[in-house]
C-alpha cells in the first residue's frame, strides 16, 4: 500500500507488468455476432481507502503498457476529433497544428472541458502514469469513413488535472461527501421503519439495505438523490414488466415511486485529503456489459 501526503498527491508509482491476464468477462464468443470482438482494454480492479470505515473497489481500464528499458508504463489513449472551424470560430488543425499545438490543446481545454476531465480521471483511477491524446481530422471534409492523425500530446495526468483546476484531493472530498450523506439518509429510513414498527423488521442495523438513484439537473449545478424500491431496475434481460412500469411516449415512469423522497445536494465543495491506495485482484463480474 502506497501513501501520499495530504494535499499533495503523489504519482502513481510504476506499475509491475502482469505475467498473465484473465479472459475478458464481458465478452462470450459463443454469444457474440458475425465480427463483433471485445474491446482492445485491459480491466484493472482497484482499492481505495477512502477514510473511516469506506472501502472503494473500482473497476479501471488499461489501455496498453508501454516499456522503456528495464521501466514499465501503463499508458491511457483518447482521442479529440476536429469540428467545423467555421462553426466553432477556431482555425483549421491543419494549418495550426505544427506550430501552435499548445494553442489547440488550450483551445480544448476551453470548449470541452468535462471531456477532458473525464479522460483524465479515468486515467489517474487506473493509476496510468501516462496519458496520449490524439487529434483526429476528417480527411476529406464531407466524408465521416476517413480520418487522419494530425498530432498527439503526451502528458502526465497529474500535472495535466492541475493544468485544468482539477484536483484529485477535491474529487475524492466530493465522493467521500456523497458517501456519507447516502449512509444519513439510509440511517433516517431505517429508524423510520423502526419507529412504525415498535417491533423491528428483523434486520440488523448493520445488514440494512436501501437503494438509491442519483441525479443530476442537467440545466443547473444541482443533484437530486431519490430512494427507490430494493427490486427497481432490476429486471432479466431488461424485459420491464408491464404491471410496474408505464411507458408515456419518451418517458418511462415507476408508478410505485410517485412520491419518492428527493433531496436537494446543492453543495459539492467539500475537500479532503488523498487516501491510500491498494490494486486488489478481484474476479470480472458475471453480468455481460454493452459493448463501447
Amino acid at each position: 500500500m502506497s501513501n501520499s501526503k495530504p494535499n499533495a498527491p503523489a504519482e502513481p508509482p510504476a506499475p509491475s507488468e502482469p505475467k498473465s491476464l484473465e479472459p475478458n468477462p464481458f465478452f462470450d464468443p459463443d454469444d457474440a455476432e458475425a465480427g463483433e470482438e471485445p474491446a482492445t482494454v485491459a480491466f484493472r480492479y482497484r482499492r481505495f481507502n477512502v477514510g473511516k470505515d469506506i472501502q472503494l473497489i473500482t473497476r479501471t481500464t488499461v489501455h496498453s503498457i508501454q516499456r522503456k528499458k528495464q521501466n514499465t508504463q501503463y499508458v491511457n489513449v483518447y482521442t479529440l476529433n476536429e469540428g467545423d472551424a467555421k462553426i466553432s470560430g477556431t482555425s483549421e488543425w491543419r494549418q495550426t497544428m505544427d506550430t501552435q499545438r499548445g494553442n489547440v490543446l488550450a483551445t480544448e481545454m476551453r470548449n470541452n472541458s468535462f471531456k477532458l476531465a473525464k479522460f483524465t480521471a479515468q486515467t489517474i483511477l487506473s493509476g496510468a502514469q501516462t496519458m496520449k491524446l490524439g487529434f483526429i481530422s476528417r480527411t476529406v471534409k464531407n466524408s465521416p469513413d476517413s480520418h487522419q492523425i494530425l498530432g498527439v500530446h503526451t502528458l502526465s495526468p497529474i500535472t495535466f488535472a492541475h493544468q485544468m483546476s482539477l484536483e484529485p484531493t477535491n474529487m475524492w472530498g466530493i465522493l467521500k461527501w456523497l458517501i456519507e450523506l447516502i449512509r444519513k439518509h439510509a440511517a433516517n429510513l431505517r429508524q423510520a421503519e423502526v419507529d412504525e414498527n415498535s417491533s423491528g423488521t428483523g434486520v440488523a442495523d448493520s445488514d440494512y439495505t436501501a437503494k438509491f438513484v442519483l441525479l443530476r439537473d442537467p440545466n443547473h449545478s444541482r443533484l437530486y438523490l431519490y430512494n427507490v424500491p430494493l427490486e427497481a431496475f432490476e429486471t432479466e434481460e431488461n424485459e420491464i414488466e408491464e404491471e410496474d412500469w408505464v411507458e408515456d411516449e419518451n418517458t418511462t415512469t415507476n408508478t410505485q415511486n410517485k412520491d419518492i423522497p428527493r433531496t436537494d445536494t446543492n453543495n459539492t465543495n467539500n475537500t479532503t485529503d488523498m487516501y491510500d491506495d491498494e490494486d486488489q485482484a478481484m474476479p470480472g463480474p458475471a453480468q455481460r456489459s454493452s459493448r463501447k
